[in-house]
């Protein structure tokens, strides 16, 4: 009995020197993290101001025929000197081409293709003019079923148009997609993106004498940290704006600029489930929507956008057709200094917005010239200055219309 008194009796007295041991080192102080202050954006609301259309040339232009049909929607575009053009591609077969016409002295050129092109080609963004004038087209071609994958290129003057040129080719990039941006000097410049299946890539190109410069991967670097849906927008300096979305909905921000990208911004921001978007020209975000708008006595369907500024601040979801109902999806175009919006609504009017940042924005209402029952807006087009507006509207299978507004 007295041996076990005299073991615990130990034990106590070693663990008494041990409290007193610890307690004499510096331990590093510990603090908890001060908690990330949330930026309450409830009070971020643009202002829609409804504006007098009243001095607007608003015009029906003869319809195009559109022959061989389109598959996906046609790319309209207004050339510097006044002339629409248009381009589409088909469904497949042995004339899957990217077919032009061009609208002149009240006639549209014969449909013809932009090159003849080995395999199946898509048209899916919009070409693009550089500030002489000259029309650059970038599309995707599948050489034959199962590859290779090619980016093509070529550049129409406003007569000719040149020899296709093969941008980038694959193997396994069953999917290849790139935008066109060209500089003051004329630089051709594309951020392209590269997938297979779930996995992607983003590439800088720019055309040199020699061919296309394609640099290393741009995509921004998330590690760990979950999946991330990538967007981008290449601005007028160069730079690339990357906005990300991860499988909670919340925004990942990055960018890149003189051959770095940079680390990712972790936000709060929940984005809208809506996948479409635009970027203008000061970077900001917008996304945008046809949804239920509620007014009184029930709700009625509408337009939507919301936007994120260059600060990352969330701005309130807003409704940009008021009261009325919208029968068509929100379509948008862009120049490099504007943006505009534009949705039809069941009373026959065509509305165009135009967004002075997320601050606020400006809406035009303008009756369409006839009235019908079926309408889909499948291409919208602005001049550069802007001065010009011009929608395209499907009425049924085949058969289109086409309007044009002189902006005063």
């Amino acid at each position: 009995m007295r041996k076990t008194n005299v073991v615990t009796n130990k034990i106590l007295l070693l663990i008494g020197i041990t409290i007193i041991s610890i307690s004499c080192v510096n331990l590093p102080k510990i603090e908890l993290p001060t908690a990330v202050p949330t930026f309450d954006s409830s009070t971020l609301i643009s202002q829609i101001s409804v504006q007098d259309s009243s001095g607007w040339n608003w015009n029906e232009i003869p319809a195009p025929t559109l022959e061989p049909r389109p598959q996906n929607s046609p790319q309209l575009i207004i050339g510097l000197d006044g002339r629409l053009h248009l381009f589409w591609d088909t469904l497949g077969g042995a004339e899957a081409f990217i077919y032009h016409s061009y609208f002149q002295d009240g006639l549209w050129s014969e449909p013809a293709p932009i090159s003849l092109t080995l395999g199946t080609s898509k048209l899916y963004e919009t070409p693009v003019i550089s500030p002489g004038g000259v029309i650059h087209i970038l599309w995707f071609n599948e050489l034959k079923l199962g590859g290779s994958y090619r980016l093509l290129y070529a550049q129409f003057d406003g007569v000719n148009w040149s020899e296709e040129d093969e941008v980038y080719t694959s193997k396994k990039d069953l999917n290849l997609r790139g935008e066109l941006f060209v500089d003051s000097q004329s630089t051709i410049h594309s951020v392209m993106k590269a997938a297979t299946g779930i996995n992607s890539d983003l590439f800088y190109l720019t055309k040199t004498s020699g061919g296309w410069d394609v640099s290393e991967p741009i995509t921004p670097k998330m590690g760990m940290d979950g999946l991330v849906v990538w967007k981008y927008k290449l601005m007028q300096t160069g730079q690339v704006l990357f906005y990300g979305k991860d499988l909670n909905r919340n925004l990942r921000f990055a960018y890149w600029e003189n051959g770095t990208t940079s680390s990712v911004t972790k936000t709060k921001i929940q984005l809208p489930i809506h996948t479409d978007f635009f970027v203008d020209s000061t970077g900001n975000y917008y996304t945008y929507w046809a949804g239920q708008v509620p007014i009184p006595g029930g709700t009625t369907m509408g337009a939507y956008y919301q936007c994120i500024d260059t600060d990352l601040h969330s701005w309130s979801e807003t409704v940009l057709s008021g009261e009325k109902t919208v029968i068509t999806k929100p379509l948008v175009a862009q120049t490099q200094s504007a943006s505009v919006i534009a949705w039809i609504n069941r009373d026959d009017t065509i509305e165009f917005l135009f967004p002075n940042g997320c601050e606020s924005a400006n809406v035009y209402s303008l009756n369409l010239p006839e009235s019908t029952t079926q309408k889909q807006l499948i291409s919208l087009a602005m001049s550069e200055e802007p001065s010009k507006l011009c929608a395209m509207n499907k009425q049924n299978y085949n058969e289109f219309k086409l309007y044009c507004a002189e902006i005063q």
